[in-house]
């Protein structure tokens, strides 16, 4: 039996860069980061649904269709401009 599989593993530890010695992530990085990962969640979640829910709502009115998919497709840019406005206040 090898050596590292009686002690419990196999222990790798990457090379460390004089680059990122030192490196953490500031509170409000990270706070955006979060923030931005939800925003292209729940953009992802609504482009999938979108075609189902624009037919469903085509059967009863195609103009509504059509005004709650440029609704939902336009809400994405939407989130983005007052995100990016709320940044510059701060």
């Amino acid at each position: 039996m090898p050596m590292a599989a009686r002690s419990g593993g196999w222990r790798i530890s990457a090379p460390k860069s004089p680059a990122l010695e030192g490196m953490s992530m500031k509170p409000e990085t990270r706070s955006q980061m979060i923030a931005a990962a939800l925003i292209m969640i729940g953009a992802v979640v609504v482009i999938y649904f979108l075609p189902s829910l624009v037919l469903w709502i085509g059967q009863y009115s195609p103009a509504l269709a059509f005004i709650v998919g440029a609704i939902l497709l336009l809400g994405f840019f939407w989130i983005f401009w007052l995100r990016a406005r709320y940044q510059r206040r701060r």
